[in-house]
């Protein structure tokens, strides 16, 4: 009794290891799309104003409140807010040109 346990636990070691190996395999390749979305925000986030960036950077990397970020820049609540959307949706724009989804010269309604 014991081979034919010996026998099939041997039998599943490589479907196990192919198993890990994949897992492996999925994991470097999210890590590797992971630095591509990176660097096209980085990309992005430098084509904006520079009032804009400095929103981004403190809302949404640095998960600062408005109230907090409002402080940060000595600005009003309401042009944080403002200022936040506005360059989220510029943000937004120009990630999908980056992406080749929309053409910019085309369509002629590129966010300011």
């Amino acid at each position: 009794m014991d081979v034919f346990r010996k026998q099939k636990l041997i039998s599943l070691l490589p479907k196990r290891l192919s198993g890990r190996q994949q897992e492996n395999i999925d994991s470097t390749k999210k890590a590797v799309i992971n630095r591509e979305n990176w660097t096209e925000l980085q990309v992005a986030l430098l084509k904006l104003k520079p009032a804009y960036r400095s929103v981004v950077i403190l809302r949404a990397l640095k998960e600062m409140s408005t109230k907090e970020t409002a402080e940060v820049l000595g600005w009003s609540e309401s042009k944080v807010r403002v200022d936040y959307h506005r360059a989220l949706k510029k943000l937004k724009w120009d990630l999908k040109i980056q992406e080749g989804w929309v053409d910019d010269e085309a369509s002629g309604i590129a966010p300011k």
